[in-house]
């Protein structure tokens, strides 16, 4: 069994999933710095390697963190994403949620680090 390389964090809330003129309400159920795994409310029959916008609104606040995702994975109503393409200000956005929440912002720089490196 292999590592995963970007520590992936619980952390639910609602999300919007955009596949071309389609749209769903979805639930996120785990984030990392790449993707993100979330459930959607019945089962969805999604072509392989669909590229979709996710909206990930922030409870609490003002902030939305938009991605530019592809489907990695489908498993009934779960969906695996990995991002391909995120704004700047949604990646700082990003990075301090999974600093927050994993109280170990040293270990996200890192990973972060890492992710860069291999672009």
């Amino acid at each position: 069994m292999s590592q995963r390389q970007f520590r992936r964090i619980p952390f639910e809330t609602e999300v919007q999933l955009t596949i071309g003129e389609h749209r769903w309400n979805c639930r996120l159920l785990d984030i990392a710095l790449k993707g993100a795994l979330m459930e959607s409310p019945a089962t969805l029959q999604l072509p392989p390697d669909s590229v979709a916008n996710i909206a990930i609104p922030l409870p609490g606040s003002a902030i939305t963190l938009d991605f530019q995702a592809i489907l990695v994975h489908q498993e009934s109503t779960h969906l695996g994403f990995k991002f391909l393409h995120e704004e700047l200000d949604t990646l700082t956005h990003l990075r301090t949620l999974l600093e927050l929440n994993t109280g170990d912002p040293e270990g996200i720089r890192s990973e972060l680090l890492t992710w860069l490196k291999g672009l």
